[in-house]
């Protein structure tokens, strides 16, 4: 019979206490809620211009981690295993500010209509469109441990 060499055994060990540690996580420990729903703002009459990110933080007293996700046309989902769990919460809406068009050229205001001092063609200026940040709203609401679940987020 063969002998086995020590650092196989090692690696076999380590490979099963791995595998029987919890090394892969398959879920976390909180029981999520797939909450879905609509966000209306009142100053906002089209839904298509509600973009950005819901976030649902656990209030005090409730235990588990916050939980975000995108926020498109007006409508938001978390799926199973993502979503929010059971419990009061600060819901926080982040809303995109609109798209600007492109940067607009404008004509350079020099002498001979187009033309630089030199004679050749002046460069066009371009204005840049100023970074806006999003607006921020935050709404108290309580996620129930029903599966789907709607909540639909109406801000004034």
């Amino acid at each position: 019979m063969r002998d086995i060499s020590p650092a196989v055994v090692c690696f076999f060990a380590l490979a099963l206490l791995g595998s029987s540690s919890g090394c892969s996580r398959s879920g976390d420990r909180w029981q999520r809620v797939p909450v879905e729903g609509r966000v209306t703002i009142a100053a906002k009459a089209n839904p298509k211009e509600i973009n950005g990110l819901v976030t649902f933080v656990p209030a005090d007293g409730v235990k588990g981690p916050a939980a975000a996700t995108k926020l498109v046309a007006g409508t938001y989902k978390f799926e199973p295993g993502t979503g929010p769990v059971a419990g009061a919460h600060e819901a926080i809406v982040q809303v995109a500010p609109p798209k600007e068009p492109a940067a607009e050229s404008t004509p350079a205001a020099t002498k001979g209509e187009g033309k630089s001092a030199a004679g050749r063609d002046a460069e066009p200026k371009v204005s840049m469109p100023k970074k806006q940040q999003p607006a921020e709203h935050r709404l108290s609401v309580r996620v129930i441990a029903e599966k789907p679940y709607r909540i639909d987020l109406d801000i004034p």
